[in-house]
């Protein structure tokens, strides 16, 4: 019995937290859910959500969908996701370790709907079959949630893109790709680097295997 009631747990666990994003709801999460957000001076717990146009963090007031200002802002959680936040928006924390994060950068595939006016992952709607411009995508701020809730199923399905970057301890980020990392280490480590990856043999959309250059980099120092 109790194995079951652990299980019904998890499922619905997973299904608070599935992503079902369109164009009339571009955000990571299904619903606006608890959350904190954490300030050098103290902590904030709210209803949030992530957009997809730019990873920004929305939360709600009196109803109202606003968002949120990430200036002295260390960390947020919603539900049992971490996020970083990083140039004004928040991402993902998907690996860890003691020099720093694995983030993920998730963000609805616009450029996509915008080229097809919606058609690719359509909706039955007539909404989601014309032309749309970037404005569309970026009016909920201000919004009542629950009307926006409801308006759901009135837009195109929302293709989901995932980037991986690396979080070093002091703060700094790196893109989590071959090219972007040898852009980013000093000319006198290239060799060790070139040298590394031969061994490493790393791949780049494992957020684990992503930890072992996180080390590399912070090294590297």
């Amino acid at each position: 019995m109790k194995k079951f009631l652990t299980i019904a747990a998890a499922l619905l666990c997973t299904a608070a937290f599935a992503q079902n994003p369109s164009t009339t709801w571009p955000y990571l999460y299904n619903n606006f859910t608890a959350g904190t957000i954490y300030l050098a001076g103290g902590k904030s717990e709210v209803q949030l959500n992530v957009h997809l146009r730019r990873n920004q963090l929305h939360f709600i007031d009196k109803d109202l969908v606003k968002e949120a200002n990430l200036a002295g802002v260390n960390l947020v959680t919603i539900g049992a996701d971490k996020f970083i936040p990083v140039e004004g928006g928040v991402r993902k924390v998907v690996a860890e370790n003691a020099n720093g994060y694995v983030l993920a950068s998730i963000t609805g595939d616009f450029a996509a709907v915008q080229e097809t006016g919606g058609a690719y992952g359509a909706s039955s709607t007539a909404a989601s079959t014309r032309k749309l411009s970037s404005l569309d995508f970026d009016t909920q701020v201000g919004q009542n949630h629950i009307i926006l809730m409801q308006n759901k199923s009135n837009g195109a399905d929302l293709r989901l893109i995932t980037t991986y970057w690396l979080f070093l301890a002091d703060g700094t980020c790196v893109k989590a790709s071959k090219k972007d990392v040898e852009e980013f280490l000093p000319e006198s480590s290239l060799p060790s680097w070139k040298a590394w990856l031969k061994t490493a043999k790393v791949k780049w959309r494992s957020p684990k295997e992503l930890l072992a250059v996180l080390d590399f980099l912070s090294s590297q120092k």
